[in-house]
């Protein structure tokens, strides 16, 4: 360890040690906020999504409404729903 002046030796050289986890965590949260935007505009024409979930702690924010059973919405991930690409056919792809 570094003694620097007005500090005691067991102080950390580096000023945001202290944060680097939450300094982690607050980049992971702004990722998932732009990742959930960047879908949120993606797949806002999809005949199917009925709603996104803002929510960034959500596993499957996307209520999809593609299934036999239009009554209840499934709950899909990021992932799904773009692998799914039905929000390829949306308004907005067709030209409707």
């Amino acid at each position: 360890m570094y003694k620097y002046e007005g500090n005691d030796s067991s102080a950390s050289p580096h000023p945001f040690d202290h944060d680097f986890e939450a300094q982690l965590r607050d980049d992971e949260d702004t990722l998932r906020r732009i990742v959930l935007r960047m879908t949120a505009a993606l797949v806002g024409s999809c005949r199917q999504c009925k709603m996104i979930s803002t929510d960034i702690e959500d596993d499957a924010p996307i209520y999809c409404g593609k299934s036999n059973d239009l009554c209840y919405f499934r709950k899909v991930s990021v992932d799904c729903c773009l692998a799914c690409g039905e929000y390829k056919n949306g308004p907005r792809a067709t030209g409707d």
